[in-house]
């Protein structure tokens, strides 16, 4: 997750919590109480002040606070496991979109009240009680810019929002940013397109027209996106009119649709995302559905176990599963890491606790080795087969994390391993375990083209636990790993920028030369955090989610988070 991403997590748990032990919905009469439907709860004081407005559709809620909207889509949570094998927080989706350079004070105001109530009962005091809050069709906020009002309304289909501008309005101050996502696109429909670890989203082409309704004057414009930063995993965008008539009113209105949310019936994590040069997404992950979404893929049924890993690949647009399919044997499968190649072949990673995971001939490694082992799996463009697929490992746990791939189609992969008979080469960086079984080193592995071949294979690590969960490879072959360690002596070198453990887990980054030069592979190595615990948790690829999870007192900037450029 990116550093965006826990703090909007955080506030959306902050904003959604209410106490509250019931509550009632009545209509007009006491008899016939009707449906609410998608409508906006106004925040009496049943939740925290600084939501001035709610909704609630399914998993589905939306907080608007000043100049913000946070969305919280919440799905099964599962522990961390025991086995060292640790879970993200992939099942509850959370960002935010926020009005950039408007008014501060923004305060929005409720529109076509339904006439449905809702009560809310907290313990048995009633002086805590929030009784008769009304609930509205739309929301508007008058002069969120210079004679500009913004407009929301809740759909079957989603958030809609709207700008109206008065005459003589400039719609370059119009500027939004969503926070906490993957990335952002403008589709070949003019579709905005939201990449998320549970499937793209997207926002449909604006209408945009003069005079009383859409009926009217229309006028052509378009998404114009305005700044990318993946480290902080924010992405705005504004919007582009051509020829419109500056003495009368514009009103700019597209629609936010929840296009693609990937499951069966049962608990399904997201782990890994990526795109091709065309725009389609693809998403690796793992499910325990016997009746997760499979279409054109290579494995059409369960495995077994408790888990089983699965592969999608979605349209440029998010409207259609191109290929899906499950990935796993009769015991437990996870796929954590997910990469695509300049073909559109996606590569998935993980761990395997399956003797007869799928594997192809002629593969690496066709026998599972002891404990949980990891796999490297390349699919077809088509996701019909398997080009290859292999395990990797060695007598005890080992999991991997994240997987990248370079221009000539060979594959990195890194993790921990608790193994001492992990599988390294023999001119690696370092070709020994420094702290046995009972804690993990990270590892660093690349495959050749045809994953018939382990080109190279290293530990990197120091006494205590140490995590590889990001790779990214640059065009002349180098690595790059993100991740955290307790190790006070986790390897770095003489001229990085932290030399020291800042105390308890800090986060890592380093930079390897796979050639095989031995101690000479390590190009640069640092510790980055502070007293406290710190962790580069997500995929280094695209440079989208380095982040640290902070709660360094002396480095606090807000909401007890930390993000740093890499060098």
């Amino acid at each position: 997750m990116g550093y965006f991403k826990w703090v909007v997590l955080g506030l959306a748990l902050w904003l959604g919590a209410t106490g509250a032990e019931g509550f009632q919905q009545s209509g007009k009469t006491p008899f016939l109480k009707p449906s609410p439907g998608p409508v906006f709860i106004e925040n009496r004081g049943q939740i925290n002040p600084a939501v001035q407005f709610y909704a609630r559709s399914g998993p589905q809620a939306v907080y608007i606070t000043e100049g913000r909207l946070v969305f919280d889509l919440v799905r099964s949570k599962e522990s961390e496991q025991n086995n060292g094998n640790y879970d993200s927080l992939r099942e509850r989706l959370v960002f935010s979109l926020r009005v950039v350079g408007g008014r501060e004070t923004a305060r929005f105001q409720g529109m076509e009240e339904t006439g449905t109530l809702f009560h809310f009962f907290k313990a048995s005091d009633p002086t805590k009680w929030d009784t008769h809050v009304p609930t509205f069709r739309k929301l508007v906020c008058n002069e969120i810019y210079p004679g500009t009002d913004m407009i929301l309304t809740f759909t079957d289909q989603g958030v809609e929002y709207a700008f109206e501008m008065q005459p003589g309005t400039d719609p370059g101050q119009i500027e939004l940013a969503y926070e906490g996502v993957d990335g952002l696109r403008v589709d070949s429909e003019g579709n905005l397109v939201v990449d998320t670890p549970m499937g793209p989203m997207k926002e449909t082409a604006p209408i945009i027209f003069q005079g009383a309704d859409k009926k009217s004057k229309c006028v052509f414009g378009k998404f114009h996106i305005r700044g990318q930063d993946r480290l902080t995993a924010s992405f705005s965008y504004g919007f582009s009119l051509e020829k419109y008539d500056g003495s009368e009113r514009v009103v700019i209105d597209p629609i936010l649709v929840y296009s693609s949310f990937l499951g069966g019936s049962s608990i399904e994590y997201g782990w890994g995302v990526s795109v091709d040069s065309s725009g389609c997404a693809y998403v690796a992950g793992y499910t325990e559905s016997t009746n997760f979404p499979t279409k054109n893929g290579h494995q059409t049924t369960y495995g077994g176990g408790d888990w089983d890993a699965f592969v999608t690949k979605y349209s440029a647009d998010g409207s259609t599963v191109v290929y899906s399919s499950y990935l796993g044997g009769t015991l437990d499968d996870q796929g954590h890491g997910m990469a695509v190649d300049s073909s559109g072949c996606a590569y998935v990673t993980g761990y395997t606790g399956s003797t007869d995971f799928p594997t192809t001939a002629g593969a690496y490694d066709t026998a599972h080795n002891g404990g949980p082992d990891v796999f490297v799996t390349k699919l077809s463009a088509d996701g019909g087969t398997l080009s290859y697929s292999t395990y990797l490992g060695g007598s005890d746990n080992d999991n991997a994390l994240d997987i990248a791939v370079d221009s000539s189609d060979s594959a990195y992969v890194t993790g921990r391993t608790f193994s001492t008979d992990f599988r390294v080469t023999t001119d690696a960086y370092q070709t020994a375990k420094n702290n046995g079984t009972a804690k993990p080193d990270v590892f660093v592995s690349k495959f050749n083209a045809t994953g018939s071949s382990l080109l190279y294979s290293t530990y990197v690590g120091g006494s205590d636990t140490d995590y590889g969960y990001g790779i990214a490879v640059d065009g002349s072959g180098y690595v790059f790993v993100g991740g955290w360690t307790d190790s006070a002596n986790f390897p770095v070198t003489v001229n990085a920028f932290q030399t020291t453990n800042g105390g308890n887990a800090d986060a890592l980054v380093f930079k390897l030369n796979p050639a095989g030069g031995g101690s000479i592979d390590l190009i640069y190595s640092t510790y980055l955090g502070g007293a406290e615990d710190d962790a580069a948790l997500a995929r280094v690829s695209y440079l989208r989610l380095i982040v640290f999870f902070m709660q360094c007192n002396h480095l606090l900037l807000k909401h007890n988070y930390f993000n740093c450029t890499i060098p």
